[in-house]
């Protein structure tokens, strides 16, 4: 093409410019090429860097239609408080040598690259401007009207109020069963339509999630009155179906579609006024894809205008022509993203002047599987990979899936949890991750290895639940959040149990005068989590806390004797101690792991204050010949670990969740007066893991 394109020979690139001429559809699309300048003079200018097919240099004087205002691009120059002198004159300096034919277009190529990445730079020192990035998200804003003009800046963590899905096609495409298959897996119950004419769509149900697969444009022919955005039918046109549809035709809510095949006979179409008299009423937080062209398009703002005002929270289309394979596989990842699936895409774009894209799994790409995402997210995840945007050599397809944000708070298409901590002193779980508030019509639940742990609060990215109990059924194992048959990723709750010995020795004496036995058990949520689709698991602190369980005892002995002075002591003491009983009778552990690499944390125990409940006492005064027995004595034992004893000692064993035993040496103070330090070895035994991570567990 040549380096630089008037806007009267762009429209003449292919059907879509004939059919619409506005630079309002054309901007979004110039917004995700590598620089972009959009100025305000008379008119708007875009100036846009099309790599190494040049530049686009065009201008449309005429006021964008009011459906469809133009959106400034990133980096725009365009005045707000009156346009700057000195950018308007280079404005006309550049609109001038963009049509002077009289310069070679070598050389013009290169005046008009300096000159645009001079009032580029120029626009980018202005406040509030900035370059515009290859595949940035852009969002149509105008909410659709009965959407609310909403925003994907808020927060999107709600799943549609609806366990139906529809997907409703002209034909039965391939990938069609991958999406019925994910939504299934979800929870949703899927209603698939193929083959759909008009009275499919005026008998429509309802669905939280809303996938339309069929031709469309704006429809130009003899039989229509004007030009009217509509959605082809599989209804061909015919007497009986004109006699039994005359009213909807005389009312405009279904128009005749000729797609331009001399062999192709008409179909029927329907517009937007067939949409807001048969389209069922959709549920809050609801998604509709229009996987069809021109449906992300200004001329089809009226039927997006519909939708909206129908329940519709975000409606996604495309803004000018799509390819199939191209549309079928942003479809697959979308759906595939937004319902925590992690599969390979593969599209053949050869054929339209691409290359074939291979976009990896999530496995193969980072290492794990992945977990549902907020659109907004899994939009720029999908355009840096290259789906969900096409800019052919020859501009003749020119074409990005837009999303129009509603007044709603959809994010993903199923509940997603991040992280979990478990506070052991109440044994509430916190869950964080994307769940929203809704409003939700179906039941909340949270289940913990599908016992249901009630919850006590739920907003849209955390939700506290529970007490679990200590032990037993729903104290560990993966946990759920459910919201009404929509299920999220399963998150592990694991646990660890062992058996340690702590004991304490007299200097130069090998029987122990002090013994605790007890039983450990550890849980915590060690599971890989990532911030961003895409993107590997980020580092942070997964902390194991001793679950402070009742029902278990740790058993003691101690016996020995001391001196101090003209007094000795020997005492015998024996029993069972809970641990976390008391401030004097717990038993303290805990372990952290940093990183989603939890192959060596580090950990420490912990094992201080326990009460000798009965035991006997034999205190003698030396000097005096005098010898005291106590029996059912109350005794205060204070053993508290040295900081050294097992500072990051204990790691999981190669390979897996699991903690090897071992022994450690160290010193313990006994709690006499004065206080003193003696020999101490803490053993414990392997731990034993339960519900641990694994491969397929999704981050």
């Amino acid at each position: 093409m040549p380096e630089s394109v008037h806007l009267d020979d762009l429209k003449a690139m292919g059907d879509a410019w004939r059919r619409f001429g506005s630079t309002a559809d054309l901007v979004p699309h110039l917004q995700s090429l590598p620089t972009v300048v959009a100025c305000g003079a008379s008119g708007p200018l875009v100036v846009a860097d099309c790599g190494p097919h040049g530049w686009v240099v065009f201008d449309d004087d005429r006021t964008p239609p009011a459906s469809a205002p133009l959106p400034d691009a990133p980096g725009s120059a365009r005045p707000t408080a009156g346009p700057d002198p000195g950018v308007l004159a280079k404005i006309e300096q550049i609109k001038a040598l963009a049509h002077d034919e009289s310069v070679p277009p070598e050389e013009r190529f290169k005046r008009l690259k300096a000159m645009t990445q001079a009032l580029a730079a120029q626009g980018a020192a202005r406040p509030g401007a900035g370059r515009g990035a290859l595949g940035a998200p852009t969002r149509n804003a105008t909410g659709g009207g009965g959407g609310g003009g909403g925003s994907a800046s808020k927060k999107r963590c709600s799943v549609p109020d609806s366990d139906d899905g529809v997907l409703v096609s002209s034909g039965n495409e391939p990938w069609l069963r991958h999406l019925q298959d994910r939504l299934e897996a979800s929870g949703y119950r899927v209603t698939t339509l193929v083959g759909a004419g008009v009275e499919t769509y005026r008998t429509l149900p309802s669905g939280g999630v809303l996938l339309i697969n069929a031709h469309s444009a704006p429809a130009w022919s003899l039989f229509n009155r004007g030009r009217e955005f509509a959605i082809w039918t599989a209804d061909q046109v015919n007497l009986d179906l004109e006699r039994r549809w005359a009213r909807e035709i005389a009312d405009g809510d279904i128009i005749k579609y000729f797609r331009g095949d001399p062999l192709d006979f008409a179909h029927y179409a329907i517009t937007d006024a067939f949409v807001a008299k048969h389209f069922p009423a959709m549920p809050a937080n609801s998604l509709v894809v229009l996987e069809s062209c021109h449906g992300g398009a200004a001329g089809a703002a009226p039927l997006r205008k519909a939708l909206h005002a129908k329940g519709a929270d975000v409606v996604a289309g495309w803004s000018w022509k799509v390819p199939d394979q191209l549309g079928g596989g942003t479809q697959w990842f979308l759906f595939d993203r937004l319902t925590g699936g992690g599969d390979a895409v593969d599209v053949d774009l050869t054929g339209y002047g691409g290359t074939w894209l291979h976009v990896p799994s999530e496995r193969d790409a980072t290492g794990f599987e992945q977990r549902a995402f907020d659109w907004p997210h899994v939009e720029t995840d999908m355009l840096s990979k290259g789906l969900g945007v096409f800019h052919s050599p020859d501009l003749s397809y020119l074409t990005r899936l837009i999303f129009e944000p509603g007044a709603g708070s959809l994010g993903p298409l199923r509940p997603s949890i991040a992280t979990m901590t478990v506070d052991e002193s109440t044994s509430l779980l916190t869950i964080t991750g994307l769940f929203g508030k809704g409003p939700y019509t179906g039941a909340r639940r949270v289940t913990v290895d599908g016992i249901d742990v009630g919850w006590s609060r739920w907003d849209d990215d955390e939700i506290e639940c529970g007490p679990l109990p200590r032990s037993g059924a729903g104290s560990c194992g993966d946990v759920v959040v459910h919201i009404g048959r929509r299920t999220s990723n399963a998150a592990p709750l694991t646990s660890w149990t062992s058996t340690f010995t702590l004991s304490c020795r007299q200097p130069g004496k090998k029987r122990p005068f002090a013994v605790l036995t007890g039983p450990i058990t550890l849980r915590g949520d060690v599971h890989a989590s990532r911030d961003l689709p895409g993107r590997r698991p980020s580092s942070r602190t997964m902390v194991v806390q001793l679950v402070l369980d009742d029902a278990a005892t740790a058993s003691f002995t101690l016996g020995g004797t001391h001196q101090a002075g003209q007094f000795s002591y020997a005492w015998s003491f024996e029993g069972t101690v809970k641990p976390g009983a008391s401030p004097d009778g717990s038993i303290v552990a805990w372990l952290k792991a940093v990183g989603a690499d939890v192959t060596r944390p580090a950990m420490w125990l912990e094992a201080s204050g326990f009460a000798a409940p009965l035991g006997s006492l034999v205190l003698k005064d030396l000097a005096a010949g005098k010898r005291y027995d106590l029996q059912a004595v109350m005794m205060s034992v204070d053993i508290t670990g040295d900081a050294d004893l097992l500072k990051g000692s204990v790691t999981w064993a190669p390979g897996s969740f699991g903690v090897p035993g071992g022994k450690r040496q160290g010193t313990m103070s006994w709690g006499v007066e004065p206080p003193v330090d003696f020999p101490a070895t803490f053993e414990w035994t392997d731990f034993v893991v339960t519900h641990a991570p694994t491969a397929d567990t999704p981050a």
